[in-house]
């Protein structure tokens, strides 16, 4: 089922955000161009961009070649109702391999509606990712209106990500205008960095408090 409502239109149920980024029967305007009308924001992303193969079906959405650390590029949701307990969940890969001097990872985040950006996780990509891999992430604690952010950042290197099969279990909050994206968002109280969805395990930063260059330890 896909039932968001379109900007300015109510609907009489709002079921959860699900999207497989297929083109619509009949529709005469891209599948971006629709979800945007929707709410959704899709930063430097696009449907099936060059040399970028689907996951599955005929289309799926990505980013141009990330490389930099403080990069936008991913894609937004609208406004769902979280209830404390709530799964985002979707498909990734990358286009092809990187080289080892490079990095590429995914922070995920919640928006309020007071533009506040809360990082709920962070996932680091091996540099060989190019068969899809299943994002599955629990959210807790969270209660409210938010809006879900999947962000890519690099650094070095062309390798875009290619993402599918976006699902998240809350409904649809029926709020006609899309969120605002944030350079900085903070870090949120069950975060953490993820190297393929495993825990990194121990980390130390140190000194601390510090007025020049820490040092972190894993």
């Amino acid at each position: 089922i896909f039932a968001m409502c379109a900007v300015g239109v109510a609907t009489e149920s709002f079921a959860q955000i699900q999207e497989n980024f297929e083109p619509r029967q009949g529709s005469s305007i891209s599948v971006t161009d629709e979800l945007i009308s929707q709410n959704w924001l899709f930063p430097d992303m696009s449907i099936n961009p060059d040399g970028c193969v689907p996951i599955t079906g005929t289309q799926s959405l990505g980013t141009g070649p990330a490389f930099k650390p403080d990069q936008s590029s991913g894609f937004v949701t609208p406004y769902a109702v979280f209830s404390s307990d709530e799964t985002v969940l979707f498909n990734y890969k990358l286009h092809r391999t990187f080289s080892s001097m490079c990095r590429r990872w995914i922070v995920v985040s919640l928006i309020d509606e007071a533009n506040v950006a809360t990082i709920i996780d962070s996932v680091e990509l091996s540099a060989t990712t190019t068969s899809s891999v299943e994002y599955n992430k629990r959210v807790t604690g969270y209660a409210g209106k938010y809006a879900v952010y999947v962000n890519l950042k690099g650094d070095g290197c062309n390798s875009k990500l290619i993402v599918d099969d976006f699902s998240l279990t809350a409904p649809n909050a029926n709020i006609n205008h899309p969120a605002q994206l944030l350079q900085k968002p903070v870090q949120g109280n069950n975060g953490g960095h993820n190297y393929h969805g495993t825990n990194l395990g121990n980390v130390s930063v140190f000194p601390n408090p510090t007025n020049a260059n820490i040092n972190i330890h894993i």
